[in-house]
Order: structure tokens, then C-alpha cells, then sequence
């Protein structure tokens, strides 16, 4: 629902094309199918693994696959939070996710565009916030310390598109980056940005900065429907 509704209010406000619209079916389609599939095949399997269990020499399943299939009995975190989006509202940057044994209940966070941005403790060790904690109902930049071109083209963006896109800078007081972990799992640099949509998403990456930092601004246009 995250994902359709942010899309319909912008859409509604008059100020994306509905084509974002449409990204929807394209993004969410197919891990609702495989969710629907999976969950009948736990509720088949809880009656195959209770048989195995009571009578093991009768069984049709491998052990191999007993441990697999309870693993996933109740365990979603691949397909709920490792689905990666490929969608006109996602910009690639050439990136992977990093390989999982099983892509339905293994999750590994990354921010490789299409994917849902890690969640990073920051502030220190009394006070924390987490990078969740930042995201909003409009689009979220984070940057480095040596991001200060990310900031102001996304209070252009944020003008000229009549879009809210805030901007945050890991590092900064209170958003400290503590255990050191940040720009690694966000494979950034201290003057790269990424950009998050509202449901928590990342929707580009740049891992370095570049001179005037108008592919930020065209990302929040493409994925607005405004470029194409």
C-alpha cells in the first residue's frame, strides 16, 4: 500500500505524470505473485514436514529440503524487504545486490538502486535516530560531509518541482556516523547522495560527486514522469 499510495498523492496533487502511476503493477506484481505462491506451498508443506518428521522412511522429502522449507515457514524477509524494484521511478546505477542463499527468506541490506535503504543507527551511543527515522512523506537525500552541491540541488528540485525533497547530511550533529558503517552500506563516498522515496526505497545513487549535480535533479524528474 506504501508503494501505491505516495505515487497516487503525487499524482493527484497534480504534480507527477500519472505514469508513476503505473510503476506500481511493474514493482510490486511480481513479489506479491511469488508471496501468494510461497504461502500455499508453506501450508502444503507443514503437513509433508509433519509427515517426515512421524514417519522419515515414507517421507518424499530430502533433508536438505526439510531445513528449507521450515526456514521459510513464517520467514519473508528476502521477498519483504530484499525485492529489488526495476521501474521507470528507479534510476540503475550499474550496481548488484549482494548474492543471498535463499532470495525469499534471506535478506541483505543494501542501497543499490531498486532496493530498500539499509537502516543505519547514527547520533552516539546515549542518542540515536535512525536513517528511517528520515525518511518522509517526499523524496530524502543523504550525503557526506562533502555533499554540499547534493543539498542545493535538491532545494531546487524541491522549488522548481513542487515536491518536498529534504536533505541530510551523515555526519552532521546528531546524525553522526558512530559504529562507522554508513557509507559502506550505502556505498557511498563522503561527497556521494542517494536518493529515497517516500516508501523507503532507494531510487538513485551517486556514489562520488560530480560538478553541478543535475543528475539528482533528473532523477526527481524522471521518476516524477517529467522525463523520459
Amino acid at each position: 500500500m506504501h508503494n501505491a499510495m505516495w505515487k497516487l498523492a503525487l499524482c493527484v496533487q497534480g504534480v507527477a505524470n500519472w505514469s508513476l502511476l503505473e510503476t506500481y503493477n511493474a514493482e510490486r506484481r511480481a513479489p506479491a505473485l511469488r508471496t501468494a505462491r510461497q504461502s500455499l506451498e508453506n501450508h502444503r508443506n507443514v503437513g509433508r514436514i509433519a509427515a517426515a518428521a512421524y514417519n522419515p522412511s515414507g517421507s518424499d522429502m530430502e533433508t536438505s529440503e526439510v531445513i528449507r522449507e521450515s526456514h521459510r515457514y513464517g520467514n519473508h524477509l528476502g521477498v519483504e524487504f530484499g525485492t529489488r524494484y526495476e521501474s521507470s521511478a528507479v534510476i540503475p546505477d550499474g550496481s548488484e545486490p549482494p548474492g543471498v542463499e535463499d532470495t525469499y527468506s534471506d535478506y541483505a541490506p543494501c542501497a543499490t538502486p531498486g532496493c530498500r535503504a539499509p537502516r543505519v543507527w547514527l547520533g552516539n551511543d546515549t542518542e540515536q535516530v535512525s536513517t528511517l527515522d528520515l525518511f518522509g512523506a517526499g523524496f530524502t537525500v543523504l550525503t557526506g560531509p562533502d555533499g554540499d552541491v547534493w543539498h542545493q540541488v535538491a532545494c531546487e528540485a524541491s522549488r522548481t518541482l513542487h515536491t518536498p525533497v529534504a536533505c541530510y547530511t551523515i555526519g552532521a550533529p546528531g546524525l553522526a556516523d558512530y559504529r562507522n558503517v554508513f557509507f559502506d552500506q550505502y556505498g557511498i563516498t563522503d561527497d556521494g547522495a542517494v536518493l529515497v522515496r517516500p516508501d523507503g526505497y532507494v531510487a538513485w545513487r551517486s556514489t562520488t560527486g560530480n560538478s553541478d549535480g543535475a543528475s539528482l535533479f533528473g532523477a526527481v524528474e524522471q521518476i516524477l514522469g517529467l522525463r523520459y
